[in-house]
């Protein structure tokens, strides 16, 4: 592949990326998500700029790799590595933001003061 191959197909991909960006802006979570997948095969998908293409706010394949290899410590699927859970579970996971708002407000409540206290040493 010449250098002017290599230049079309970096613009190429630049043009995906920013019209995955713009959708990405535009439609919920799930959606968000699968878009993300969807943009990441394409990327993958143009000669000469797949390994050097990362989709904004996407995990690097070595986390995520690391990432995959941890356990989920509650529900469902409790024990199970995070690459062996399947995607619709985990879709449905990072959607529950009422379980995040909830953790938020426990965090900033006078319980979790005294716990702090308790749990750190003076």
């Amino acid at each position: 592949m010449g250098l002017l191959d290599n230049v079309k197909s970096r613009k190429d991909a630049e043009a995906v990326i920013a019209l995955i960006d713009e959708l990405l802006d535009s439609v919920g979570e799930q959606r968000k998500r699968s878009l993300e997948i969807v943009g990441k095969w394409v990327l993958s998908q143009l000669s000469g700029v797949g390994s050097e293409i990362s989709i904004p706010g996407a995990m690097s394949e070595s986390k995520a790799a690391e990432f995959g290899k941890s356990h989920l410590c509650f529900g469902k699927y409790e024990g199970v590595l995070i690459e062996d859970i399947p995607l619709s579970y985990l879709e449905w996971l990072a959607d529950q933001t009422d379980f995040q708002c909830l953790t938020r407000q426990y965090l900033r409540s006078m319980k979790a003061l005294e716990r702090y206290r308790q749990e750190t040493p003076p």
